[in-house]
């Protein structure tokens, strides 16, 4: 069983990652294509509609990049349904089960919920009504949320290729055991205190006859998961971005900060014609509109020189620029020309102290808005487990939907204009480094998300299921408070004793399976001894 799960992930992450280096160029054409659609940017401040535009693309591009890992992933958990094996797997894990305070009913919830990863909590805690075990009923609802559920997997798969590039498989073959041996051990803490008072019942079960997975049924199942991801993504996260776009826009930054910003674009503009002089191409920027025109095309080519693919292709973008802006040709195309060296000279200058500008503003911004105040907040908190504001707000979007997280990080870490098809990946890599995050700090991050409350649709399931708002209640409050300990003691021990990243998550592996073999195992010492007939008593 653990073969197949490693091998599972293996497969998916490892060689579904690579098929996102083909998908992640046509979305980012895509993003091209819809910020040639929009209003123009402007030289500090871009248009609102722009903006907004930009944002929703960005958030639905991030996790369309993982449709491939999803589809490797549900075709096998497909495999493995439509052979039989998983109902044979409840059969098989009912007595160990058993020893958590679960039921062997309780396997079909936690597959459905992402025991091997892929699925879903909602169905999860919906299909807990078969259970015939109050206790371990449940039990199982408050503890499937913990599984591995498809969205949280884009968060995982995009910190595990951050800092763990050489063992992919191995650290979410990790990530994904961990959540059921947490599962297993929370279980069994809830059945002997908060639940021991709840009846119990046998395990009972028909096995099916072993089938032949076809071809056709495999790849219905892959697609249909698939599919609704994707409609996931195109209604909840796109309301979300939409209400965490206007939490970000607000209140802005401080009208004497937007003076000052205005009032050094302008120096900028100022050394720029101070540069050019009486150069002759002076001409094509005779004012400050077509000087913004200049800016933005010379942006756009940048980037499409960035994403071109060969000689041939840069020479076709040359072409392409030169017949629709003849007159920036001079400022942006090399050139012997002296006049037009210089032209570009002072161009490039112009460039990057806008980008600069634009940088500090949007990170001002940022910072002075509400989700970041609320972001910053949090930081004495969670300062513990090393995670910063920005982790704080991704963290708190994932709560209405768990892709959220992901889509967030990518608008937080966005791409400045002119830099090309910079994966997530890359801009999050980058800027944490620059910040001395590490491999450790990835591994807290992943921990709490395993441990994390249940999204917002599966919290109001859990109050269906169990009709109690004081269970639903306590399924928010306790992973949470769980998921920050854990974090926690896992940043501030991994740091003190210099473990790696790597190192760190193993240890925790193995001391979590030592817990788990402590309580699983037969135990005869705490066997209570049989009653004495009454005949044979005094």
């Amino acid at each position: 069983l653990v073969a197949i799960v490693w091998a599972i992930y293996q497969l998916s992450i490892v060689q579904g990652y690579e098929l996102t280096k083909v998908t992640w160029p046509v979305l980012a054409g895509f993003r091209n294509l819809a910020a040639s659609a929009l209003p123009d940017a402007g030289f500090l401040v871009d248009p609102q509609i722009r903006s907004l535009g930009l944002w929703m693309v960005d958030s639905v591009n991030t996790l369309l990049n993982y449709v491939p890992i999803f589809l490797i992933l549900f075709a096998l958990i497909a495999i493995l349904e439509d052979s039989g094996y998983m109902a044979r797997i409840a059969f098989i894990l009912d007595r160990i089960l058993h020893r958590f305070g679960l039921h062997g009913q309780s396997t079909l919830p936690f597959i459905l919920a992402g025991v091997f990863a892929g699925g879903c909590a909602v169905p999860g805690v919906m299909a807990t009504k078969g259970i015939p075990d109050a206790r371990a009923r449940m039990a199982t609802i408050l503890t499937v949320p913990f599984m591995n559920c498809m969205a949280k997997i884009p968060l995982y798969t995009l910190l595990i290729n951050i800092y763990f590039p050489e063992t992919k498989g191995l650290m979410l073959f990790y990530l994904s055991t961990i959540t059921v041996i947490a599962a297993l051990l929370i279980a069994k803490l809830l059945t002997t205190s908060v639940l021991r008072n709840h009846e119990t019942a046998p395990f009972v079960m028909e096995l099916p006859n072993y089938h032949l997975p076809t071809i056709r049924g495999v790849a219905q199942r892959a697609f249909d998961r698939t599919w609704l991801y994707i409609k996931k993504v195109g209604t909840v996260v796109v309301a979300i971005a939409v209400v965490i776009y206007v939490l970000l826009q607000f209140p802005g930054v401080p009208a004497e900060r937007e003076v000052a910003y205005q009032s050094r674009a302008e120096t900028a503009i100022a050394d720029f014609y101070t540069a050019l002089g009486d150069n002759p191409h002076r001409a094509a920027v005779p004012d400050q509109t077509a000087l913004v025109a200049l800016v933005n095309a010379a942006t756009d080519y940048r980037a499409a020189r960035l994403n071109a693919g060969g000689r041939a292709a840069v020479e076709a973008i040359n072409a392409r620029f030169a017949e629709q802006f003849p007159d920036f040709v001079p400022f942006v195309l090399r050139s012997q020309d002296d006049a037009a060296r210089a032209a570009s000279a002072a161009l490039r200058d112009l460039a990057n102290a806008r980008t600069t500008l634009r940088r500090e503003m949007r990170q001002d911004k940022i910072e002075s808005s509400f989700l970041g105040m609320i972001g910053r907040s949090l930081e004495p908190v969670t300062q513990f487990a090393d995670f910063d504001w920005k982790v704080n707000v991704a963290l708190l979007a994932s709560f209405a939907a768990r892709e959220s997280s992901v889509a967030t990080l990518g608008v937080l870490f966005d791409q400045p204009e002119g830099q090309g098809a910079q994966t997530l990946e890359q801009r999050m890599g980058a800027e944490q480094a620059a910040e001395g995050r590490t491999a450790l700090s990835a591994v807290a991050v992943m921990l709490f998300f395993a441990l994390y409350p249940p999204c917002l649709a599966t919290v109001i399931m859990v109050r269906v299921q169990t009709d109690s708002y004081r269970w639903m209640g306590f399924s928010i409050v306790f992973p949470t408070l769980l998921g920050l300990a854990v974090a926690s003691a896992v940043f501030t021990l991994g740091s003190a004793l210099q473990l790696t990243g790597m190192q760190t998550m193993t240890a925790v592996y193995l001391l979590g399976l030592a817990a788990l073999l402590i309580v699983a195992l037969p135990k005869p010492w705490l066997r209570r001894p049989p009653r004495r007939a009454a005949q044979d008593m005094p």
